[in-house]
């Protein structure tokens, strides 16, 4: 077998319905009746891994007895997640649709803790970004 094809640092990103947080039932858009979709790249992708290996060597960097607080790590955590987003659609926050950008990524991660954990088991399920046999 050529494991070649199973390579998904460069795969391209792929779509998350997010679902609600009780009854995994896929959000919609309620003017429109449309899915609430996030675009997002594997934890495989170069992108992804390039930011992990940084986020890594800074800490391999830091002093060594100084400890990570919590609020550190979700913040890490939700700067990974925002570079491994493509996009979206169907996002807002009241009335306003949420603009895409690594900034607002980033927030909903860190402020959405149901979000966050979807897009994680989105991202570390591979069946999510390769090609059917």
């Amino acid at each position: 077998m050529d494991i070649t094809q199973l390579d998904l640092s460069e795969a391209d990103y792929q779509t998350l319905h997010l679902c609600h947080p009780s009854t995994g039932l896929e959000l919609v858009d309620e003017e429109d009746d449309t899915p609430v979709l996030i675009q997002l790249y594997s934890a495989d992708s170069d992108t992804y891994r390039a930011a992990v290996r940084k986020f890594g060597n800074k800490k391999l960097n830091e002093k060594k007895n100084r400890k990570q607080s919590i609020e550190e790590l979700e913040e890490s955590s939700a700067s990974l997640l925002a570079t491994a987003t493509h996009g979206w659609s169907g996002l807002k926050i009241g009335e306003n649709e949420l603009a895409f950008n690594f900034a607002n990524a980033k927030k909903l991660y860190r402020d959405f803790p149901w979000i966050r954990e979807q897009v994680e088991d989105f991202i570390n399920d591979r069946s999510n970004f390769l090609k059917s046999a």
